[in-house]
């Protein structure tokens, strides 16, 4: 077996072989495992910047994105929150402020592109408002897209429509290609169970993390605290991905160690062997 340590944020504090092997000995790991490099452009591990030539980023590098040689867009969305950077109280508000005082420049450039992958297998959520705010710079109207309904006491409360807004000077109306794993949780997946009611999406990879309730917090009088799950999210015609994830139309595996190695991103490829294909 052979693992591989992908780092995305704190590189001095936990992308170093003393920070990995004081972690690998602290969980008595030990079986090999390797360090995913950040690229010299920002966050991202070099495997995932491979494909791309520069990248932008904005909301404290959690959002990033660039163009293929082939005029394929490619946006990576590592987080629904903490796009303030240095700010450790921030809420939706401050996200959502962050997300829009990006320029217009991260659409502008990659709507002149035949299509756009949209990368979140690294992203574990974060503000729903944030996911669904992303999510309508895809649509042209005001549109249904899922639904939830919270727990109440031994029964559920009615269920709750949630609508996508247009959002964004223009919306992206090419073919939009989602890439998601079993490490895309929580607002990650509300986003992605947005996306996959639009016409011109496709989801490539692994079903996400199946995590999507909003957490209800609660404090013992230890002073321990502990969250709760409260709300079932359902799509359209009443599937619940509760523990199984959003399916995925293209299965592709996450991160294979062989694949690592060998410098190639299958999903990624998929992506790209799809829209030549088009």
């Amino acid at each position: 077996m052979l693992g591989l340590h992908s780092v995305f944020e704190h590189h001095d504090a936990q992308g170093t072989r003393e920070a990995l092997g004081a972690f690998l000995h602290e969980y008595r790991i030990s079986f090999p495992v390797g360090i995913d490099a950040p690229s010299d452009e920002g966050r991202l591990p070099k495997t995932m910047t491979a494909y791309v030539g520069d990248l932008s980023c904005g909301a404290a590098g959690h959002i990033c994105w660039g163009i293929t040689p082939g005029s394929v867009g490619y946006l990576v969305i590592d987080a629904m929150q903490d796009y303030v950077a240095g700010n450790d109280e921030q809420d939706s508000a401050d996200d959502l402020a962050a997300l829009n005082a990006l320029p217009d420049e991260a659409f502008l450039t990659l709507s002149a592109t035949d299509a756009l992958i949209v990368d979140i297998r690294q992203n574990q959520g974060g503000q729903e408002s944030v996911s669904l705010e992303i999510a309508g710079r895809f649509i042209e109207e005001q549109r249904l897209t899922y639904r939830k309904r919270a727990r109440d006491k031994d029964t559920f409360a009615n269920l709750h429509d949630i609508y996508l807004t247009p959002t964004g000077a223009s919306p992206y109306a090419n073919p939009v290609y989602v890439l998601t794993s079993g490490g895309t949780y929580s607002g990650a997946e509300s986003f992605a169970l947005s996306m996959m009611q639009l016409p011109q999406v496709t989801i490539i990879g692994e079903p996400s993390g199946g995590i999507f309730s909003d957490m209800i917090s609660k404090e013992l009088p230890n002073g321990w605290t502990f969250t709760l799950s409260a709300e079932v999210y359902s799509d359209l015609d009443g599937n619940v991905y509760e523990g199984v994830g959003i399916p995925v139309d293209h299965f592709v595996d996450f991160y294979v160690p062989s694949d690592v190695i060998a410098g190639h991103d299958p999903a990624i490829e998929q992506a790209l062997s799809l829209i030549a294909a088009q």
